[in-house]
């Protein structure tokens, strides 16, 4: 299991800082880099967006669970309009 701040996981993970940390651009292609190598780690290079997309964690399961139903909701009501506006002459 991973712990700490950004460079201890990166550390755990095996990954080497470009730069100086807590600078912006550092920080940002280490995060980058420590995603990917958990994608590739944790998920077998494979993240299912149905079950992840939306979700923030921390926030707890009613948050984020509505957060997602809110998502759902409004790509069917974008469907629908799209589906409207093209029966308009």
């Amino acid at each position: 299991s991973l712990q700490g701040g950004l460079q201890e996981v990166a550390d755990q993970l095996d990954l080497q800082r470009i730069g100086r940390q807590h600078q912006a651009g550092s920080d940002s292609l280490l995060t980058g880099m420590a995603f990917f190598r958990m994608k590739e780690l944790f998920f077998e290079d494979t993240i299912d967006d149905a079950k992840y997309c939306g979700r923030l964690y921390g926030l707890g399961t009613g948050v984020a669970q509505k957060q997602n139903e809110d998502v759902d909701s409004a790509q069917e009501k974008m469907s629908i309009l799209a589906i409207i506006n093209n029966m308009q002459p």
